[in-house]
């Protein structure tokens, strides 16, 4: 044998691989656009052509040294030192690798979006970023904004600073657009727009202080530079200033005991091992009977019929990592708890059971439902099956509460049943206080949109004085813009006071309206339809007409000290108009007398009114005019029942009230032998109960 077939037989030997050709290659390309993945999942292709390739990854994996990366220091210009720790862990560990920063380079646009834009705000942001700013826009539109965006190019890099409810809008449309880099959403209700928010990768805080958002948009913004660099390391910086990195090392050991499943059964290879495990996993040991053809006999007979074989310690090793990571790391008393039960048969139990009936009996809360299961002793397996006493138990306690289990004298136990109830009921009440609050939100920035129609209408946007101006117009009506006629351009000034259908008057007239519907139509829903019901008649305009030039004023004098009552009076009498209120002094004459008479008293006033109207009015066939002088009665009244020690006896109150809007006067009663009295004269009752 000559030299050269001794040379190629050792490089067969030893490396299996044929020796190299001396001539140039081209090198490897397109890995660097390819995301990061496990070696799991890279070696997936490979699997139906090199035989055993997963379980080979395994036993490598297994006899890998492996590092922690300790620190990582961005030098600039892609340099980075990265400082790492030889570990031996039981599962790879990925935590936060804190960057020490470097100020960046990175030249971005600011767009700023908001109806009513802080130009104070505005200034303070831009001389904090000015060393990275290109250029900084402002919008108050919405529609205008995302042309803006969308006709920018792909390379540029856009700074998004949104306000909540124009933010709502817009960042489900721009988000994906690749020149967009990140949404900041300047608010003044955290919590709200945080739960719209989370849904958008890009939206990286929801902040309502000023200082935390630039704070926040200079910290992202070097994080970006990060991640654009060439090491892998980055995107796992990345993943951890987003807040991801936890769910990353949990989902980890939920891997590992799922794959410990997969290979008990002999799935590896199997076409459906996914939808098998899936229903294993959900519905518990009893769902492989509908799979019975797919498993091997030994394999199937040993899953279903050794209660302590491999595949229910394998199953039982899953839940509990469940309970531990789904449902213990935001609640760390829970996982307290169950480190002090894990010794417990009652603990092995649990386990057991979940692993045969999967979340059977996790109703629609698994730690309330584990919980029960560990501090009732009394519960066994007869206690679901034979009786469904537990299905009981679950309505009861979370229907009723903790005192609905009787002799429950454990303090500790009742402790911790007392927050796996709270943990119960925490997202329904949450939700409903959410809901609260959001319709709350929506309303202010309702008003805050049509004050802002207002401030544009005047021309007032960048005027020093403008909140002076705009409250002073808001309170005492259009009027008052006669002490600012100097602040204002003479042709605004002279279309504000004279054109009846301008733009400020139409501004202002939708102001009110919200302001009818919000401050006073929220509670009595009756008031939101009438006004919707009267809504295109002439009286409605001549009433938004009248606040509009008189603002609040207008409500002193005419809507008195209870304005639902005295818009209601306006849009009923048709023959209510200015000259009811200038010349005449009418409606003073008519409020007096239906407060100081009640309902039936506005037969003296017949002239201002359709005869068929004022009957279906008097005879409560149309309520809403007795429906307002309840609301006006009500305080006054209960007040004079309490102050006359008058109880509150089979709806007592109410009945009095009925009675009062129809004939008045009774608030004018001095003393608990007068009240009753009239009182008694309009509504049949044992006088002698309400003295005693």
């Amino acid at each position: 044998m000559d030299a050269n077939d001794v040379y190629k037989s050792m490089s067969l030997r030893v490396s299996d691989f044929s020796s190299l050709p001396k001539r140039m290659l081209a090198p490897i390309e397109g890995y660097e656009n390819a995301p990061l993945v496990s070696i799991e999942d890279a070696v997936k292709p490979l699997v139906k052509i090199v035989p055993k390739v997963e379980r080979n990854v395994r036993i490598i994996k297994q006899n890998c040294t492996q590092f922690k990366v300790k620190s990582c220091l961005d030098s600039g210009n892609g340099l980075h030192i990265i400082q790492v720790k030889e570990i031996d862990p039981i599962y790879p560990l990925l935590e936060h690798v804190p960057v020490s920063p470097k100020k960046s380079s990175v030249i971005f646009d600011v767009i700023w979006l908001d109806a009513n834009v802080d130009d104070k705000a505005i200034r303070i942001t831009e001389q904090k970023l000015a060393s990275n700013i290109n250029r900084f826009k402002k919008f108050q539109d919405g529609a205008k904004c995302q042309k803006y965006i969308e006709g920018r190019s792909e390379k540029d890099r856009l700074v998004m600073i949104v306000s909540g409810q124009l933010g709502r809008e817009i960042v489900p449309s721009v988000h994906n657009l690749q020149q967009v880099m990140s949404i900041y959403v300047y608010c003044m209700n955290k919590e709200t727009n945080e739960k719209w928010a989370s849904k958008y990768t890009k939206v990286k805080a929801v902040v309502v202080q000023l200082d935390e958002l630039i704070s926040r948009i200079m910290t992202d913004h070097n994080i970006k530079k990060t991640i654009e660099g060439p090491l892998s390391t980055n995107r796992v910086t990345a993943r951890a200033e987003a807040g991801k990195f936890d769910d990353v090392a949990d989902d980890h050991p939920l891997k590992l005991a799922k794959n410990e499943i997969i290979r008990v059964l002999d799935l590896e290879e199997h076409e459906t091992k996914d939808e098998i495990i899936n229903d294993l996993l959900e519905n518990g040991r009893q769902s492989l009977s509908k799979y019975k053809q797919e498993f091997a006999p030994k394999v199937y007979k040993a899953a279903m019929h050794e209660n302590d074989g491999p595949l229910m310690k394998s199953l039982k090793k899953y839940f509990e990592q469940l309970w531990k990571i789904e449902y213990g790391s935001s609640n760390q008393w829970f996982i307290l708890f169950l480190k002090e039960y894990k010794d417990t048969v009652h603990y092995d139990s649990v386990l057991k059971r979940t692993a045969e009936y999967g979340n059977k009996y996790s109703k629609d809360s698994p730690i309330l439902s584990i919980v029960l299961q560990l501090t009732l002793e009394s519960i066994d397996d007869k206690f679901f099956d034979e009786k469904n006493a537990f299905n009981d138990l679950w309505c009861a306690i979370t229907s009723n509460g903790l005192k609905s289990i009787k002799d429950f004298s454990d303090k500790k136990k009742r402790l911790v049943l007392l927050q796996a109830l709270c943990e119960y009921h925490r997202p329904k009440l949450f939700e409903l206080l959410e809901k609260r609050k959001l319709d709350d939100v929506v309303d202010d920035e309702a008003l805050k949109l049509a004050k802002h129609e207002i401030i544009r209408a005047l021309d007032l946007e960048e005027h020093e004085t403008k909140d002076e101006i705009i409250n002073d117009l808001l309170e005492n009506g259009l009027r008052s813009l006669s002490k600012y006629e100097e602040e204002l351009l003479p042709y605004i000034y002279a279309a504000a006071l004279n054109e009846k259908d301008g733009k400020l008057r139409k501004s202002l007239k939708k102001y009110i309206e919200l302001q009818w519907k919000i401050k006073y139509g929220l509670s009595n829903q009756w008031f939101m339809k009438f006004l919707e019901d009267h809504k295109d008649t002439v009286n409605y305009n001549s009433v938004l007409n009248r606040t509009a030039i008189y603002g609040n004023k207008w409500e002193n004098k005419w809507l008195k000290d209870f304005p639902i009552l005295s818009i209601v009076l306006q849009l009923l009498f048709e023959g209510i108009d200015d000259k009811f209120f200038d010349e005449t002094n009418a409606f003073n004459d008519l409020w007096h007398t239906i407060t100081d008479d009640g309902l039936k008293s506005i037969e003296k006033f017949s002239n201002y009114m359709n005869e068929s109207t004022m009957l279906k009015l008097i005879n409560k066939k149309q309520p809403v005019l007795f429906q307002a002088l309840r609301e006006y009665y009500r305080p006054k009244l209960f007040k004079l029942l309490e102050k006359s020690q008058i109880p509150d006896k089979d709806n007592f109150y109410e009945v009095a009230l009925d009675s009062v809007a129809e004939y008045a006067n009774a608030y004018k009663m001095q003393g608990k032998l007068d009240l009753i009295e009239y009182l008694g004269s309009f509504y049949p009752f044992d006088t002698k109960i309400l003295l005693q």
